[in-house]
């Protein structure tokens, strides 16, 4: 019965080694790629210009909302407004701040937005460069090197300048 276990734990580890040693481990610099990829940095390039179009309107609105207040002061001090007409000009520069704070929510929104529709696009190319790299070189499983899980790494297993070579990144 002993050398039964034995020889069955024996057996196990054989096949286990035997499983390890048939799949093959790689990993891939994801961060390295997205610096270096061209799509990314003109991404990024829109991604400034439509923030600062969003950002150019809010100072528009705010410097509106601004000149009101200021008029509206200005007449209340000098006592030519009357008290009904400070009511009504007061409910609309609250109204104009209140427009204000909403276009400031749909700013993070719309540039959230805008971010996912350039973005999205080259992140699932990496994604499907990876893949083809790793069924071409018949990687069973590739990991991140930037993601922290990662504990050793041969750099024999590195495929990051495969990936490149996948997405037309030459010369990197």
């Amino acid at each position: 019965m002993r050398n039964m276990t034995r020889t069955l734990v024996l057996i196990m580890s054989l096949a286990s080694t035997i499983g390890l040693q048939a799949q093959n481990f790689g990993y891939v610099k994801t961060d390295e790629i997205l610096t270096e990829l061209p799509a990314i940095k003109v991404a990024e390039s829109n991604l400034t210009s439509f923030q600062s179009i969003l950002t150019k309107k809010r100072e528009q609105m705010i410097a509106v909302a601004q000149a009101k207040y200021q008029d509206v002061s200005t007449r209340q001090q000098a006592g030519t407004i009357a008290p009904a007409e400070l009511a009504k000009e007061e409910a609309a520069l609250q109204a104009m701040q209140d427009s204000i704070g909403s276009f400031e929510q749909e700013i993070v929104a719309k540039y959230q937005a805008k971010k996912a529709e350039l973005l999205q696009p080259i992140l699932d190319g990496v994604n499907e460069a990876i893949k083809a790299v790793a069924k071409e070189n018949n990687y069973t499983y590739v990991f991140d090197y930037g993601s922290g899980i990662l504990l050793y790494a041969d750099e024999q297993k590195d495929i990051t300048k495969l990936v490149k070579t996948k997405l037309g990144m030459t010369g990197n």
